[in-house]
């Protein structure tokens, strides 16, 4: 299967891993700083690196493990998901201007990142 990863920190780059392991075709994509990104591809030749939206495309399966303050700017750059299967490993953190985090707990007694999410794709995308 081919597996888009979108935003492959340390919980997309440990599927991966464990993907590739399995004879999966991966790509990675990173919003943000790309050295772990760069080091996860060069001790896995059989990765692949993309940008988020080739990424996205790029898979039968797309994982999202995208910073929560960063989902709407990681949305726009994807593009369509029409008929591909979507996992949400996300956590509905907050960021305030310390740079302190925490649970955004008003979305968690309303919803779930896997509801928002879908909600925000569109509909066949999923």
């Amino acid at each position: 299967m081919r597996i888009g990863v979108v935003n492959a920190g340390n919980i997309g780059r440990t599927l991966a891993r464990a993907w590739i392991r399995k004879g999966h075709e991966v790509m990675l994509a990173k919003d943000g700083n790309l050295e772990k990104l760069d080091a996860f591809i060069a001790e896995n030749p059989n990765a692949l690196r993309g940008t988020i939206a080739e990424a996205a495309q790029f898979g039968e399966a797309v994982l999202f493990s995208v910073y929560w303050p960063r989902l709407d700017a990681v949305l726009d750059a994807v593009g369509s998901l029409d008929g591909k299967l979507v996992i949400d490993t996300m956590n509905p953190l907050t960021v305030n201007s310390d740079f302190e985090h925490s649970y955004d707990g008003e979305l968690m007694a309303r919803s779930s990142t896997s509801e928002e999410l879908q909600r925000r794709l569109p509909a066949r995308a999923w």
